[in-house]
């Protein structure tokens, strides 16, 4: 189940952002270093110019965790604030 919500956040990522997060989730991938090892901030400078919500990045940042046991299930996916549809956010629209 948690590698299920590992694949529904590189697809929320690509259909949000219009590219892939990383090429493959691996320590040497260099995208995937910055997000899993490294601290997110590096991360998000990659696409920078894409404007983007914290809260997707919250959920975002959440669902990709490196460690399974941390990522979110279903429900707290589904209670998250970026699913809230009574809220648009205009970066994320």
């Amino acid at each position: 189940m948690k590698a299920d919500i590992f694949s529904a956040a590189t697809t929320l990522f690509l259909l949000r952002m219009k590219y892939q997060p990383f090429r493959r989730a691996l320590p040497n991938d260099p995208y995937y270093k910055k997000l899993a090892f490294k601290g997110t901030k590096d991360f998000w400078k990659i696409y920078s110019k894409v404007p983007t919500s914290s809260i997707f990045k919250d959920i975002f940042e959440r669902m990709i965790g490196h460690r399974p046991d941390e990522r979110p299930d279903t429900d707290e996916v589904l209670d998250h604030e970026f699913t809230d549809d009574t809220q648009l956010y205009p970066e994320d629209i």
